[in-house]
């Protein structure tokens, strides 16, 4: 590999400029800091500095897919994964990224952080500036509202052996998260759906009935999910309270075969029970499941998208989700990025529910959750990284306007980001404003690289390898295995650099991926001459 590696020693290319907003925030005060500048006047003068004893605060992570394992698991089953399965908003959730203190003074603090670099796939200059929010609230001191939970559980045939295991692993490991006052209605469905048992205080204290009845899950049948679904959120609706967490956990394996088939009217149905106050997280188990309406019925219903790999991931998940993903912190979140004169907004990462042109951009999140993850050592026994919180990444590049150009200085604005959200169970809206500054003139790189902390150069990393994988996927699905190289070859020989010097799990993890994915591209064309690596973010207005 190092050979072919070899052969791409001449990079070229243009500049980017990226802005990061790192969603590591525990929304709970009433009113935000004020507004915040990016970094002091030195920030720039110590490239890649630890945060030293800092505690970084708590995390918080956005609805949607938790993990990119269904990408993952592809790989590692020895096939090239389609580019629609690797999840941007999964992708990041995986990388856990440690801010300053949060000694702002209020419950929500907002840091902004300059880093550049060349990026990692042809050397072109990228500068990157990262916006994290978090909290001095210890995640563990917070306490839940007791649920009215649904877990609507696939018994159809194809759940048959290793997957209805694994789903009683899962399902037992969460009742020992309950609390007394919880609700939980057990939904089965295969060809049609029923409520197989309501657990509560009343009715199964100790939670034996509902143990039993989870270990005598049997597999039979097709797959009706729009009855399983349509049953628990009715379930969940009955029961409905402003002082409950009111959600259904949608458990399934497959593709709807059986009664209403039809993704968009599943899909209906979600998001009219969401606008109500239910939420739904969806676990897909094995590689047959429908990703896409698996993936848009969590984003619709304010809840989390998990793949279940394997035994370890199922527990770890089912757990992690009664511990912290269940309860949201902030609602109906939105973010408008209105970038500054010089520049021109290019596209969002982190995030698929954004909109814009070249003068900003609009997000609207459903709901943002409390992450697990404490720390970047911070892992599951199974290895799995959910819950590290997250990141949206705005791209943005220097106008090619030089007349506007030469109009703006080292010191002035990037971009202004605005952040609404609501209270859950309060209906009160919080308003932060914060203004990003870049320290440099625009499209100015140091050849040497820059960055105020560790953190800030992780996220340029982790932006590089996600574009690599995006952009190899891509190009192997139009025939072109050859330009798939082209992008990983380089990006896998910087990151493995990169690591000699900075020990990190995630970007670990992520290098084997990649090495394991240039290792099936390789074989796909073997011997052939490997092109200079493309323009990943090319410039224009």
């Amino acid at each position: 590999m190092n050979t072919i590696r070899d052969t791409l020693s001449k990079l070229t290319g243009t500049r980017c400029a990226c802005i990061l907003l790192c969603i590591s925030l525990l929304a709970l005060a009433a009113t935000g800091c004020a507004e915040a500048g990016f970094g002091g006047a030195d920030a720039a003068n110590e490239a890649g500095a630890p945060l030293d004893n800092s505690t970084g605060g708590s995390g918080v992570g956005q609805s949607g897919a938790q993990d990119f394992g269904r990408f993952r698991s592809i790989i590692e089953a020895g096939e090239i994964p389609a580019p629609n399965t690797l999840d941007v908003v999964g992708f990041f959730n995986e990388h856990k990224f440690e801010l300053p203190d949060p000694d702002c003074g209020e419950n929500v603090c907002v840091h902004g952080m300059f880093g550049v670099w060349g990026n990692m796939i042809n050397g072109a200059n990228c500068t990157l500036t990262m916006l994290g929010f978090n909290t001095p609230i210890n995640a563990k001191d917070f306490e839940r509202p007791p649920l009215n939970m649904a877990i609507a559980v696939d018994t159809s045939g194809s759940m048959g052996g290793d997957p209805i295991n694994a789903v009683r692993i899962g399902l037992l490991a969460m009742i020992e998260k309950l609390h007394p006052k919880d609700q939980i209605t057990l939904v089965t469905y295969a060809s049609d759906a029923k409520v197989a048992f309501v657990s509560n205080a009343e009715t199964d204290p100790d939670r034996t009935q509902l143990q039993d009845l989870i270990n005598s899950l049997e597999a039979r049948g097709g797959t009706n999910i729009y009855d399983g679904l349509r049953v628990a959120l009715e379930e969940v609706e009955a029961s409905k309270s402003e002082e409950l967490q009111n959600r259904v956990i949608l458990l399934s394996d497959g593709e709807a075969t059986e009664g209403l088939t039809n993704n968009e009217r599943i899909i209906n149905l979600g998001e009219s029970y969401a606008e109500q106050g239910v939420g739904i997280t969806t676990i897909g188990v094995g590689k047959d499941f429908d990703i896409e309406l698996m993936r848009r019925l969590s984003e619709s219903g304010s809840g989390n998208f998990y793949f279940v790999e394997d035994l370890f991931s199922v527990e770890e998940i089912f757990v992690v989700e009664a511990d912290t993903f269940l309860v949201p912190v902030a609602e109906d979140v939105e973010i408008e990025f209105d970038v500054a004169k010089g520049y021109r907004f290019r596209a969002a990462y982190g995030t698929r529910t954004w909109e814009g042109d070249a003068d900003g951009a609009t997000i609207a999140i459903p709901g943002l959750f409390i992450a697990s993850r404490e720390s970047v050592d911070d892992i599951d026994p199974g290895g799995g990284r959910r819950g590290g919180g997250g990141a949206i990444l705005f791209e943005v590049v220097p106008t090619s306007d030089q007349t506007e150009l030469a109009e703006v200085g080292a010191g002035e604005p990037i971009g202004q980001i605005r952040m609404t959200y609501r209270q859950p169970g309060t209906g009160n809206m919080v308003t932060q404003e914060t203004t990003v500054l870049n320290q440099l003139e625009p499209g100015e790189t140091p050849d040497e690289g820059a960055f105020d902390n560790s953190m800030v150069e992780k996220a340029f990393v982790a932006l590089n390898i996600y574009v690599g994988f995006k952009l190899a996927t891509e190009r192997y699905a139009a025939g072109a295995p050859v330009q798939a190289l082209s992008v990983l070859v380089p990006l896998a020989e910087q990151v493995e650099e990169w690591l000699e010097a900075n020990e990190d799990i995630d970007i670990a993890s992520d290098l084997e991926t990649l090495d394991a994915l240039i290792a099936l591209l390789e074989a796909e064309a073997p011997g052939q001459p490997i092109p200079a690596p493309p323009e990943p973010w090319p410039r224009g207005d």
